[in-house]
């Protein structure tokens, strides 16, 4: 119904606009002059130039306007003026030998409803024919147009404007906002570029439709000076930068990266050179061509890569230059102004914020979609990397038990030989058999107990047991000890409570064990010490700590960055993979959620393991 009512009311306007031309006629001429000349001298001039279409250039430095209004009625009434185009600096109006004056970089004219200062007044009697002079001065306003009203025509019109430009203003803040707060929460930086872009488009049609000067500051002109300059080519910055993080250009075309970067230095230093001089021809051709680039730029990753992303986007551009195109054709003249020409940019946003917001939320969806797909490779190589190791410490727990068997396996082949002895001198009685069967089993029962341990640590278990940590510690000491003894490394535990008890994955908590300590002892036999050692301190301070100290010397500075790096290591190829510690501080930070840290003193290092 509000659209309805509306629509009749911009239906009415413009008809009873062409109804009332008989009753109240306007002409309107221009004369172009390099000179500030005076009133009394430009009405001496006779060449002034009748203007077509309403349309009169302001292309050097002062225009002088001439306006010649005929009132064909027996009523006196106020006729309101205004230029469609508000661009123009300085409007000083010859009236009534008064000198009235407007313009963006005058104070804002509070006598007059507006929502720029480039609209005026006059005062017209019954039956008066009455001439009025303007001196026009621009730095920014090409070609201009300018329009009459009777009160009611011109307030019907601003109330339409104003309504529509809260609906728009409505949109524009609701999207930004809730894209900010989008930011806020995923730290994404196409989305910051594209808040950053709609953020200063809002700023900038609060300038340039003159809600700014109106509400905001009246009496500081110098502001409208600086925003068209300034907030214009920072809109075009931040779009591509915005273009260039949402397609992501970096991956698709790497190569392209450096020319769309020189249109984001481009406005940046136009933004900066306008506070001293605008060029805004330069601007807007600039403008021009950055939009048909972007839009190249996005087909070609629409049609070559199929990017869905693109799609968006290219709908979303032509929305804008559209818009774009239309506001620069109507500043340049080349086509009539009207009130959607003139906005034409604005409603592009609008409809260009609307339907970024849906491809933004995409974005998000495809973002989430990589991340987890990159989490799950992660995983996978993870995985890759731990069973790789998993398999190198097999290998040092299978030689270890090799060795540890030989003994026992010796101690067997004794008591039986023994028992064979006995029974062919007539010495082995019953209690003596029973001695040595007893021996033997105790035997095999170690054996067995090893190679459950061996067995437990080589099966695929990813469940969480619930375990001792004394137990766990003996069960790897027990499989790599013949080693230690081997080199004449002592090792030696030391528990602040034996009872600590904890629920993790213990065949991977075996794994980190076993690599530390084999580290350990690779580090004791190279360094060639004498009387190694290797300690383990065992504590629980709200959290479980096991430390694994060992006198082989310190890590050499040079190296210690790089201890955890996959793939690095000191040995030769073929006696190490370079894995070690980096599988065992992936384990202990990503699994159980805890730290991996080292220090090194004198001839002692230590790795201290913190769940």
């Amino acid at each position: 119904m509000n659209i309805f009512f509306k629509s009749l009311i911009f239906f009415y306007f413009f008809t009873q606009l062409a109804y009332s031309q008989n009753d109240f006629e306007v002409s309107t001429s221009y004369y172009l002059t390099e000179k500030d000349l005076t009133l009394s001298q430009i009405k001496t001039v006779k060449d002034f130039k009748t203007s077509k279409g309403d349309n009169f250039g302001i292309i050097d430095s002062y225009c002088w306007l001439k306006i010649e209004i005929k009132n064909n009625t027996n009523l006196e009434q106020n006729r309101y003026f205004e230029f469609k185009i508000p661009f123009i600096d300085y409007i000083d109006l010859y009236n009534d030998n008064k000198i009235e004056k407007f313009g963006q970089l005058q104070n804002f004219n509070t006598n007059i409803k507006s929502l720029n200062n480039a609209a005026f007044k006059v005062f017209i009697k019954e039956k008066e024919n009455k001439t009025i002079y303007l001196r026009l001065s621009s730095s920014f306003a090409i070609k201009t147009f300018m329009n009459n009203f009777s009160i009611s025509e011109y307030e019907s019109n601003l109330i339409f404007y104003k309504r529509i430009f809260d609906f728009v203003y409505g949109i524009l803040i609701s999207m930004v906002l809730y894209n900010f707060f989008i930011w806020l929460i995923i730290k994404e930086k196409s989305y910051f570029y594209y808040v950053s872009f709609h953020f200063l488009f809002i700023l900038g049609i609060v300038s340039w439709t003159g809600f700014g000067f109106e509400y905001i500051w009246p009496t500081i002109p110098n502001i409208n000076q600086y925003t068209y300059g300034i907030l214009g080519n920072l809109i075009y910055a931040f779009n591509m930068l915005f273009l260039i993080h949402y397609l992501n250009i970096k991956k698709y075309l790497p190569k392209m990266l450096k020319y769309l970067k020189l249109f984001v230095y481009i406005p940046l230093i136009f933004a900066i050179t306008s506070i001293f001089e605008s060029y805004v021809t330069v601007y807007e051709v600039f403008s021009i061509i950055s939009s048909f680039f972007s839009i190249a730029v996005t087909i070609y990753l629409m049609i070559a890569f199929k990017l869905k992303t693109a799609q968006y986007l290219f709908i979303s551009k032509i929305f804008l230059l559209s818009g774009n195109i239309s506001l620069v054709l109507s500043e340049l003249g080349f086509i009539e102004g009207s009130f959607f020409i003139d906005n034409s940019y604005i409603w592009g946003v609008v409809f260009e914020v609307i339907l970024m917001s849906f491809a933004l939320s995409y974005k998000y969806k495809l973002l989430e979609y990589e991340k987890e797909l990159e989490k799950t490779k992660r995983i996978e190589t993870e995985e890759l990397l731990i069973n790789k190791q998993k398999l190198s410490t097999l290998g040092e727990m299978l030689n270890n038990l090799v060795h540890q068997w030989r003994q026992p396996l010796s101690q067997i082949n004794s008591v039986v030989y023994s028992i064979d002895s006995d029974y062919s001198s007539n010495k082995l009685t019953s209690t003596k058999l029973d001695d040595k069967l007893n021996n033997i089993e105790s035997i095999t029962n170690y054996l067995s107990h090893t190679l459950d341990d061996f067995r437990n640590f080589s099966l695929d278990n990813k469940k969480i047991d619930s375990f001792k940590i004394e137990n766990l510690l003996h069960e790897v000491i027990s499989i790599i000890k013949f080693s230690f003894n081997t080199n004449k490394i002592s090792i030696k535990s030391d528990f602040k409570d034996r009872n600590i008890e904890v629920e993790l994955n213990k065949n991977e908590l075996v794994q980190v064990l076993m690599i530390l300590l084999i580290n350990a002892k690779d580090a004791i036999i190279n360094s060639k010490t004498n009387d190694g050692k290797v300690f383990i301190s065992v504590s629980n301070n709200n959290q479980l700590e096991i430390e694994i100290s060992n006198n082989g010397g310190s890590i050499p500075l040079d190296i210690r960055k790089e201890i955890f790096e996959p793939y690095f290591t000191t040995k030769s190829s073929n006696e190490g993979t370079g894995l070690g510690l980096y599988i065992a501080k992936l384990i202990i930070e990503d699994r159980f959620n805890g730290s991996l840290t080292y220090s090194s003193l004198d001839c002692w290092s230590s790795f201290k393991v913190r769940i």
